[in-house]
């Protein structure tokens, strides 16, 4: 059976004999059956051999050799993926692969910095639809050992990487704004948390007069400072103390990897001990002018 011309030929219906047509289904138009021996063509959905377009009864959209285009007017497009499961595991998802093969189900490995997909947002400058940002995902080193490394790409402007996760996890960004309002961000290494640091009595509790506590600013006096180079090469002749020394001292004000390791000590909450020594200096100024 065949559309041609707009009449239908060939015949074996549901019931056998001409197969009868109800309006006037077009070439390129999808058809259903609505009894044993008629169809007709369904509203807005064609096919022309390569772009299957439902909303519309040409293809307005599809510009890179898509398959599938829809469109819908003053009302919600897109698509709807829904699971019904009572197994955890079980869920709607939306994958795209991509293969380094010409040909269709022959597989052959995607090479670092190829692109292995991306979701695009386009809007109309009106005239034609022009990309305002996207989400890519660019492999990030050689595949191997069944695993297939990638990175993804925040673009916003169309063509501005903003914002970018490495495969290793490391995360990039670009252009942070000016605040008016500021607190220092810290990043947890056990919990692998990003966040910054509250000071306001609201998160607090045993609030006390620091002279019912003596704070001792000592083992400030203990700390060495120490000249090294960055084994990555990004900084030379560097002067810290290392954070090994703090974590004898202060354990507390230090942050530990996976394994139970010292990775760096918090500036913000050493700034507390070097603001009551700057106190206790004044202290002892103020009695020795007062002595004279």
């Amino acid at each position: 059976m065949a559309i041609v011309g707009g009449s239908i030929i060939g015949g074996g219906g549901g019931g056998g004999g001409d197969v009868k047509k109800s309006g006037s289904p077009v070439n390129t138009q999808l058809t259903n059956w609505i009894d044993n021996e008629t169809i007709q063509g369904i509203t807005n959905v064609v096919f022309d051999g390569s772009i299957l377009t439902i909303g519309h009864t040409v293809s307005v959209a599809a510009r890179l050799g898509q398959t599938l285009e829809t469109n819908v007017s003053d009302d919600y497009g897109g698509a709807a993926f829904a699971t019904w499961s009572n197994t955890t595991t079980d869920c709607s998802f939306f994958e795209l692969c991509k293969s380094a093969s010409n040909t269709i189900g022959t597989h052959s490995i995607v090479a670092d910095n190829e692109l292995l997909g991306y979701v695009q947002f386009r809007g109309s400058d009106g005239s034609q639809f022009r990309t305002g940002a996207l989400i890519a995902a660019v492999v990030d080193g050689t595949p191997s050992g069944g695993s297939v490394p990638a990175e993804l790409l925040f673009y916003t402007n169309s063509s501005v990487v903003n914002f970018q996760i490495a495969a290793d996890g490391s995360i990039f960004m670009q252009n942070l704004s000016t605040l008016s309002g500021q607190a220092d961000v810290q990043y947890n290494t056990s919990t692998k948390e990003l966040g910054y640091v509250t000071s306001s009595e609201r998160y607090k509790t045993n609030i006390r007069n620091e002279e019912e506590k003596e704070i001792d600013t000592t083992w400030l006096h203990e700390i060495n400072f120490k000249t090294y180079d960055r084994l990555d090469g990004t900084r030379i002749d560097e002067v810290s103390p290392l954070a090994e020394e703090i974590a004898v001292k202060k354990p507390d004000m230090c942050a530990y990897n996976e394994k139970g390791e010292v990775e760096t000590y918090s500036n913000s909450g050493m700034v507390p001990y070097l603001w009551k020594e700057i106190q206790n200096l004044r202290k002892e100024i103020d009695l020795l002018k007062a002595s004279k």
